[in-house]
C-alpha cells in the first residue's frame, strides 16, 4: 500500500516553522532578562505567551495594525493570571509616529521585537526609516532589538 507523498513546500513550511520557534526561543533565552519591559511588535495572534511567560518578563507592550489582533492577544493575557503587567496598542510600526501616540506613557522596553512580519517594513525606505525611528523612541540605553524575517523561497510560499 502506497502512502500519499506530502507535498514539497509543506515539508518546507513546517521545518521553516520550526526553524523559526526555535530561534525566538533561543533569541529570548539570550537577551531577555527577568524583569524586564518587552515591546512587540506585530503581536497579534502570535503564540508567544509561553515564551514570554519562562522569561519572567516585568511588562510587555504588545503593538498590532489590526484591532482583532490586538483584541485577541489581550483576551488571552487577560483570561489567564499574568505575573507582569501589559497593555496594548493599535499602531503600525512602520507608517505611523510611535512619540505621538504613547507620548503620555513612559513606555521605554529593555528590548523591542518583531518576529513575524518585518519584511513589511521593508517594502520602502521610507516604512524602514519609520520603524527604525519608532523602534529607537522606545528602547532603553542599551536595549536591544530582535527581529526575524524569513528568506525570499519562504516569502514566495506565504503568498
Amino acid at each position: 500500500m502506497l502512502t500519499p507523498a506530502i507535498p514539497t513546500h509543506r515539508i518546507a513550511e513546517s521545518t521553516h516553522h520550526r526553524l523559526i520557534e526555535f530561534v525566538k526561543s533561543a533569541l529570548i533565552k539570550i537577551f531577555v532578562s527577568p524583569y524586564a519591559t518587552v515591546c512587540d511588535l506585530y503581536c497579534g495572534r502570535v503564540p508567544d505567551e509561553e515564551k514570554w511567560d519562562e522569561a519572567q518578563i516585568g511588562h510587555y507592550i504588545g503593538v498590532d495594525i489590526a484591532t482583532s489582533g490586538v483584541s485577541e492577544v489581550k483576551e488571552a493575557r487577560e483570561s489567564q493570571r499574568k505575573t507582569y503587567t501589559s497593555e496594548f496598542f493599535e499602531l503600525d510600526p512602520c507608517i505611523e509616529h510611535f512619540e505621538l501616540q504613547l507620548q503620555d506613557n513612559d513606555n521605554m522596553a529593555d528590548i523591542v521585537c518583531c518576529m513575524q512580519h518585518l519584511q513589511l517594513c521593508f517594502e520602502s525606505e521610507e516604512k524602514a526609516k519609520r520603524l527604525l525611528h519608532n523602534v529607537s523612541s522606545l528602547l532603553k540605553p542599551g536595549g536591544y532589538f530582535l527581529g526575524i524575517t524569513p528568506d525570499s523561497s519562504t516569502i514566495c510560499l506565504m503568498d
